[in-house]
């Protein structure tokens, strides 16, 4: 396959990655905040899981993690495969200030 299509893949993975971790972050943090799982509430309610979508806290975080792990290694490979520019970006950056 050649480089330019590993990389339109790398950054489309990454794309849809990084909204499955900005959707599954807000899920945890506004509908499903820390301490509104079905933990002992002092005797009050059934200890009821709350959900969202049919998932509990626990595997939306554990959605949020391993798809934020898959995240960070599209990004090392994005990275990887920009290795030439990132490594001339000076040479760039000085070029066009003498122009």
């Amino acid at each position: 396959m050649k480089k330019i299509k590993i990389n339109a893949l790398v950054d489309i993975f990454a794309f849809v990655a990084g909204l499955i971790v900005a959707k599954s972050g807000l899920v945890l943090w506004f509908i499903l905040p820390s301490g509104s799982g079905g933990g002992f509430q002092g005797g009050k309610g059934g200890g009821v899981e709350k959900s969202f979508f049919f998932l509990s806290r626990h595997e939306w975080q554990t959605i949020h993690n391993w798809v934020g792990l898959i995240l960070i290694i599209l990004i090392l490979l994005h990275l990887i495969l920009h290795w030439s520019y990132i490594k001339n970006i000076n040479k760039i950056l000085l070029k066009n200030k003498e122009d």
